[in-house]
């Protein structure tokens, strides 16, 4: 369709915290900057409370504008002063493309392109805000802001199908044609078993080979929902000591790690304090080592109220190691197989796959028993990990999501006539 040499790319994104949006703008900014186009990656900043990615753009010498006034929090003073100072960068930038991601980035950046006339805008929805983040009066205006801002966006990503038929059917953001699915991927090489250091995590963390690892990963914030977690693993640790397992581990103990920080990490603590089994929880804060992180754990655990597609699934899947995780969000296109329903000791439900386990939200005795259906069962818990590996690898993969993203970009190139020769 001609080349994109020249081609100028400006992705916005409110800020670079650990998570999903973060990782998928540096890849993309990399990856499509290897390819010929002109990327610079506009963003804000980081709250003292979430870990920082910002490092990585500088280390891959990423083209990037930071705005300090675009961040997390509502704040009309700082969010109009992010508004302009957008709104002149990108004017002098001049771009091709615009591709936001993240609510507020989106807002701000899609209004920006349409005054500039900035000829394709783009912007993909990681997630939405439209449940779990704030009441019914807040969350209608959103609704009718991202309606409007819908009708001046050539394309809106999704992560799934299921994200999808969300915002199509139950949220009504636009008609399904305005829509493109673009699933996630990432780069996996460091989860390569030859990649992985032999030195796991376990002698940091006071926990002994034998010992049976749940893991959960992610921002502690009240939409994930951390203490349904904690809560879960304190009803199991009541009823049951471990079972001996499949490969060896005989009387090993159960242990819960929590993988990151967030506004909940003080509370939590004190949830924890209060259980007679504090030393069976481990609070290690952000890593870097994700790959040791997964490689360590024995199951991964995802408890929150709403998701787009989860990193910390994909991840653990691709490290080979089962899950349970709640049934919000794009979380049901990562499950392989049909379900089977169980029941668990004390009259919980879940619904286990092929490569994992699903719980509805907020349930406490499913959950639970999802975690004591992997511990007594752990043959089958490894072949959900091999399973869940082959799905991760085969579907995830950081080529075929640049390769999706190029295209798409082509694509829209061509219909407005912009492509060189």
């Amino acid at each position: 369709m001609g080349s994109v040499a020249g081609i100028k790319v400006a992705r916005v994104i409110a800020r670079l915290n650990i998570g999903g949006p973060a990782i998928h703008a540096i890849s993309l900014s990399e990856e499509l900057r290897l390819r010929g186009f002109d990327c610079c990656l506009f963003t804000g900043v980081v709250g003292q409370d979430e870990g920082d990615m910002t490092h990585e753009v500088v280390q891959k010498e990423i083209k990037f504008f930071l705005i300090p006034s675009l961040s997390r929090e509502v704040s009309l003073i700082k969010d109009v002063q992010a508004f302009f100072r957008l709104f002149g960068e990108l004017k002098k930038w001049r771009p091709d493309i615009l591709h936001t991601h993240t609510a507020k980035a989106g807002a701000l950046g899609r209004i920006a392109g349409w005054l500039l006339r900035v000829p394709v805008r783009i912007h993909t929805f990681h997630g939405h805000v439209f449940h779990g983040y704030f009441g019914y009066i807040k969350t209608q205006i959103f609704l009718l802001i991202e309606r409007a801002l819908a009708c001046f966006t050539d394309v809106l990503v999704v992560l799934s199908r299921s994200q999808m038929r969300e915002l199509v059917d139950t949220y009504r953001i636009a008609p399904e044609h305005k829509f493109q699915i673009i699933p996630l991927g990432f780069d996996f090489s460091s989860f390569h078993p030859a990649k992985i250091s032999q030195d796991n995590k376990r002698g940091a963390w006071q926990l002994t080979p034998r010992d049976y690892i749940f893991g959960f990963v992610g921002r502690l914030e009240p939409i994930k929902n951390p203490l349904l977690f904690i809560k879960a693993f304190q009803s199991l640790m009541r009823r049951r000591e471990i079972q001996p397992n499949a490969d060896g581990r005989s009387q090993g103990a159960l242990a819960a790690v929590l993988v990151g920080g967030g506004s909940l990490e003080g509370s939590l603590r004190a949830c924890i304090e209060e259980f007679e089994g504090t030393a069976r929880f481990k609070m290690v804060g952000w890593e870097k080592d994700m790959a040791g992180i997964y490689s360590t754990l024995d199951a991964v655990v995802l408890t929150s109220l709403n998701e787009g597609t989860p990193v910390a699934l994909i991840e653990g899947m691709a490290a080979g190691k089962p899950f349970v995780a709640t049934n919000v969000g794009g979380v049901k296109d990562l499950m392989v197989g049909k379900s089977q329903v169980v029941k668990g000791q004390d009259g919980g439900q879940f619904m286990v796959y092929e490569n994992g386990i699903l719980v509805e939200s907020h349930d406490l005795d499913g959950t639970s028993g999802a975690l004591e259906y992997l511990i007594s069962h752990p043959e089958r818990g490894q072949e959900m990990g091999r399973i869940g590996q082959a799905f991760a690898l085969g579907n995830f993969s950081l080529d075929r999501l640049v390769d999706d993203v190029h295209h798409l970009y082509l694509s829209e190139l061509g219909k407005k006539g912009i492509l060189t020769s």
